[in-house]
């Protein structure tokens, strides 16, 4: 696949937003250390970029990391090069696969299908393609789903939480939709996922805040604004779960001035 230089200088990137996938193409400032409950597939788009991290041992120029869901991310440093960023939910049919690829901890040029999958999010960050063009690569580079499946129950649970456009469902009621305690749910979410409930919980609801940004409303869409409809106690709190889960501030990427296209499967793009 041939790259492209990208359309417009004022373009910081291109974010694409499904209920189980999310991708980000585009200009990161550097990114400090963070832990977020979706295997990372991250890529330099154009060069190698710099890991520099001594808690993790991790160091030197990579073509690509990938990171477990939970895991210690590592300090990445851009240096102004565009990189590309794919988050697989738990609900995403590849999940299994890639938290059993994934290990315990990052693993420098581990990302299936590397180059490959480093060409097609050159070409999202350069032609900004629409969602369903950029999926249809992405399906076929993304590994294969495999045995053994997930508890129904949670699978279920997981459904709930990604159609929850709210954001404000509680542990209570998806345990009741799926016919457990809330404790049992826990223990199964983390039994089958790796992951627990609550960060996972906090994670969707970033996931439902960049898909708000992408439908198109009349009252100008502001992070204070983004933060109440989708649950969360104010700004501040938004910020520090951002920041924790891909380790920069949202400001940093989500600047309201036309410089990020968001994309989801219900819209045409809008630039924010």
């Amino acid at each position: 696949m041939a790259w492209a230089k990208p359309q417009s200088r004022r373009t910081l990137g291109q974010v694409y937003a499904g209920h189980d996938l999310f991708v980000y193409v585009g200009q990161v400032p550097d990114i400090s250390v963070h832990q977020h409950p979706a295997p990372a597939l991250c890529l330099g788009l154009r060069q190698p970029f710099e890991i520099a991290d001594a808690e993790t041992g991790l160091s030197g120029f990579h073509d690509n990391v990938l990171v477990p869901a939970e895991s210690r991310s590592p300090a990445m440093l851009s240096r102004g090069e565009p990189m590309g960023f794919v988050f697989v939910g738990a609900d995403h049919a590849s999940y299994q696969t890639l938290r059993r690829l994934a290990g315990e901890r990052p693993t420098p040029g581990a990302v299936p299908n590397g180059e490959r999958l480093r060409d097609v999010l050159h070409w999202a960050y350069a032609e900004s393609p629409d969602f369903n063009s950029l999926m249809e690569q992405m399906a076929l580079l993304l590994p294969e789903p495999t045995e053994p499946l997930m508890d129904e129950r949670v699978r279920r649970a997981l459904q709930i939480m990604g159609q929850d456009l709210s954001g404000r469902m509680t542990l209570e009621d998806v345990a009741a939709r799926v016919y457990l305690s809330p404790t049992r749910l826990v223990h199964l979410f983390k039994r089958e996922t790796g992951l627990t409930f609550r960060r996972y919980r906090l994670w969707v609801r970033v996931m439902v805040g960049v898909n708000v940004l992408g439908h198109e409303e009349p009252m100008p869409v502001t992070l204070t604004r983004l933060a109440l409809t989708v649950g969360f106690a104010d700004l501040a709190h938004l910020s520090r779960t951002f920041r924790q889960n891909f380790g920069l501030r949202p400001t940093s990427v989500l600047r309201m001035d036309g410089s990020l296209t968001v994309h989801t499967p219900f819209n045409t793009p809008v630039a924010v």
